[in-house]
């Protein structure tokens, strides 16, 4: 199939075979079908936010949950925990409500410390087991809360994708990957950061501990190590998705110079293993995306739509995108 696609409409399709040989005209992309029900129950998540005005940054983490009232064209009301503390133990009262658009987005509005914090855009996965929320000024990723999760389920090598901030340096991003063994210990691994304005490269080796709760929360310790007198450690908490193939975590780490504030970093885990395909890349998928710094921020929002490998359309911060560019997996 061959299509052209304009914004949310597929102009035209061109299909054929040796039986079959037909061009359709304006079709209409159709997107998921959520519902209140879908979000009901508890959810964890971990955030990155900044305050411009205050040249502050910070990772934050805590609890949603969401009450089905049953009615869709209604808000879906939300109370929660929210903490800026690594440990959890200093957390403030959240709450708000949602609201499903007609392509499934989610918009609605938070009440935290007495101020109203609009939530300009979010979405959930087709799973019903991860959810994205993005306000003006900060990015929560949250996953689905569940049981039955055991120590073994942390065990093994997992991809590390992280926005951090670093001292007086401006946002930066980290990629690499997380070893754990049987009993929770950090094996082996790398994560390399680059930070701008001004560019800072650190290249952590990562140690420590982890421990998973039969709930999925997640909680150690992880020290960054680039030279002997160079490392960043401090604690962390998260919460693993209800798949076991994704985890999320919160990390403030304090240096060897004692600036206890020395990077803040929110961290998503994608556990290695399966088989995958370029086509698996095909179709239509959400964006949002955190610049976090001290002094400037900007949260991101649009979506790209993927054809044979190659970006067929879409848009970020309402910029169209440049189509052509080759994706691989």
């Amino acid at each position: 199939v061959e299509p052209l696609i304009e914004g949310d409409n597929l102009v035209s399709a061109t299909a054929s075979d040796s039986a079959f040989n037909e061009t359709v005209d304006t079709l209409t992309i159709t997107y998921d079908s959520f519902t209140a029900a879908d979000l009901t129950g508890d959810w964890s998540f971990v955030g990155s936010g900044f305050e411009p005005s205050e040249t502050t940054s910070w990772t934050s983490h805590g609890t949603l949950r969401f009450d089905d009232d049953g009615d869709i064209s209604s808000d879906i009301p939300f109370t929660g925990t929210y903490s800026t503390d690594p440990t959890g133990v200093d957390s403030e009262e959240i709450s708000g409500q949602l609201t499903f658009n007609d392509d499934g987005a989610l918009s609605g509005s938070a009440l935290y410390q007495g101020e109203t914090l609009t939530i300009v855009d979010g979405r959930m996965d087709d799973n019903l087991s991860m959810l994205t929320l993005a306000t003006d000024r900060e990015l929560l990723t949250a996953v689905r809360q569940g049981s039955g999760f055991a120590q073994s389920d942390l065990t093994g090598k997992w991809y590390a994708y992280s926005v951090s901030t670093l001292a007086e340096h401006a946002g930066g991003d980290g990629l690499g990957s997380l070893v754990f063994d049987a009993t929770g210990k950090i094996a082996s691994g790398s994560i390399n950061y680059t930070f701008s304005g001004p560019s800072v490269t650190f290249r952590g080796k990562p140690s420590g501990t982890g421990a998973l709760s039969a709930d999925g929360a997640l909680t150690g310790t992880l020290t960054l190590t680039q030279s002997k007198t160079l490392g960043i450690s401090g604690p962390y908490s998260g919460r693993m998705s209800t798949r076991k193939d994704l985890a999320i975590l919160a990390f403030t780490g304090s240096d060897d110079l004692g600036d206890d504030d020395a990077m803040s970093s929110l961290l998503i885990l994608v556990r290695e293993g399966g088989k995958f395909a370029t086509g698996d890349l095909n179709g239509h998928w959400r964006l949002e995306g955190v610049l976090n710094n001290r002094a400037d921020g900007v949260v991101h929002s649009g979506y790209v739509k993927v054809l044979s490998g190659k970006v067929a359309g879409g848009e970020l911060d309402g910029a169209p995108l440049a189509t052509g560019s080759k994706l691989a997996l």
